[in-house]
């Protein structure tokens, strides 16, 4: 102890602490596990920590836009010539081989691969009109370099191109386009609508007649009609579709949602967010009677020959489905 100068004592000298000691945490770091009273409602063990499961990150559903209508056969600039391994198909990281138009090309520019997979074909006799053409999107690529052509064409130029990503595969003859693999939402949340359309066909070939949840279709009413994406209609069933003697005109009761992905001025392409029933080609969107188009499908300028959409019935195709009626192993069911 000291004795201060007028001779009193003093406490005892305190030497500093050797380790700063640092304050104590004010909120629990998210690495550790949550710390709650034993009383407490809650996955708690008997040392009052959680148990409970640590919240997973939300991913928002969505996939990816693999067809799509339009009114008219599509402008590209460029073309899949060859695949680098001498296949007809292309993977991702695969390379191939594409002519652009002149001028075009540069290096590290990338393009959207679709194929135009021809005129919607009409498989109801609800349905008419014209029906518009199917594309379908099958990846990314990117220019990597330019080579020498054997035949030197004033209009082309020949590049060796990277497959980025695909989600059909890459196919000699596809063409190139500006764009990038678009996602599309699966959720049923978005304005609602009541317009009017039908459905006329869908993904993967142009005779499409049976759809279900996530299915990709197309309607024959676009913007012009006042469809917009995002947009969520009702499906209805429609009964002559179903059964062509029907004294029955309209069923009100829905059968399945549509959500609008793409649009153009007289086509929509929409991807089925939910369906109780199956849905086919001629069933009906929105409330009331299916009225005349708003505009002629077909540019007058077009050099396209314009596609007169091929009349059926489906009692004549379930006949002519009927003549042939043995199966895959060559064994008769027709008894």
């Amino acid at each position: 102890m000291k004795k201060s100068e007028e001779g009193e004592e003093s406490g005892p000298d305190i030497p500093p602490p050797q380790k700063v000691s640092r304050p104590v945490l004010k909120n629990i770091p998210p690495s550790l596990p949550v710390w709650q009273d034993i009383a407490s409602r809650g996955n708690f063990d008997r040392y009052g920590i959680s148990t409970e499961r640590r919240k997973i990150i939300d991913v928002e559903d969505e996939v990816p836009l693999t067809s799509y209508i339009v009114d008219k056969p599509i402008d590209y600039v460029g073309e899949i010539r060859e695949v680098e391994v001498g296949s007809s198909i292309a993977s991702a990281y695969q390379y191939v081989y594409v002519s652009l138009k002149e001028g075009h090309g540069q290096i590290g520019d990338t393009y959207l691969v679709v194929s135009n997979r021809g005129s919607v074909q009409n498989v109801s006799p609800t349905i008419s009109g014209y029906l518009g053409y199917s594309v379908e999107v099958q990846g990314e690529l990117q220019i990597v370099e330019q080579v020498e052509s054997v035949n030197r064409s004033v209009d082309r130029d020949m590049y060796r191109a990277l497959v980025l990503n695909i989600i059909n595969p890459v196919s000699i003859g596809s063409v190139l386009i500006k764009g990038n693999i678009e996602k599309i939402k699966l959720t049923q949340d978005g304005p609602r609508s009541s317009v009017v359309a039908q459905i006329i066909g869908g993904a993967f070939f142009n005779r499409r007649q049976v759809y279900g949840t996530e299915s990709i279709t197309y309607l024959n009413r676009g913007e012009l009609d006042g469809l917009k994406i995002g947009q969520i209609l009702p499906i209805r069933a429609n009964r002559q579709v179903r059964n062509e003697y029907t004294e029955i005109a309209s069923n009100i009761r829905p059968i399945g949602w549509i959500r609008i992905v793409k649009t153009t001025p007289n086509f929509s392409t929409g991807i089925i967010v939910k369906a109780w029933s199956d849905i086919l080609s001629g069933d009906l969107t929105g409330t009331g009677g299916l009225l005349p188009q708003m505009a002629k499908s077909q540019d007058a300028d077009s050099d396209e020959p314009e596609v007169e959409p091929k009349k059926t019935s489906l009692k004549s195709e379930f006949d002519e489905d009927n003549q042939d009626t043995t199966d895959d192993f060559g064994e008769d069911f027709s008894e």
